[in-house]
């Protein structure tokens, strides 16, 4: 993965970053482009809201698509240089 951050970092910021007033729209549609297959193999019983789809994307970060990984990166890395947290 691009970003290196320690898990809960990245779960915090994933989390925040899945707020409709943290991140734009387009963030927002790129992440579920770049992730729906995963979220779906992966995911499947996970109720979205509070971070829990990143967490469970990220505790299967071995095995989810690499065009995931870096749209979850770049969602970070956009909510970093954007709110500077």
């Amino acid at each position: 993965m691009a970003l290196r951050l320690p898990l809960t970092l990245f779960v915090a910021a994933m989390s925040a970053s899945m707020a409709p007033s943290a991140a734009s729209a387009q963030d927002v549609d790129a992440l579920k482009s770049a992730c729906m297959s995963d979220v779906v193999k992966f995911c499947r019983g996970v109720s979205p809201g509070d971070g829990r789809m990143a967490q469970c994307l990220i505790l299967n970060a071995k095995q989810v698509s690499p065009v995931c990984l870096q749209a979850m990166a770049d969602t970070v890395a956009t909510q970093i240089k954007t709110n500077g947290n």
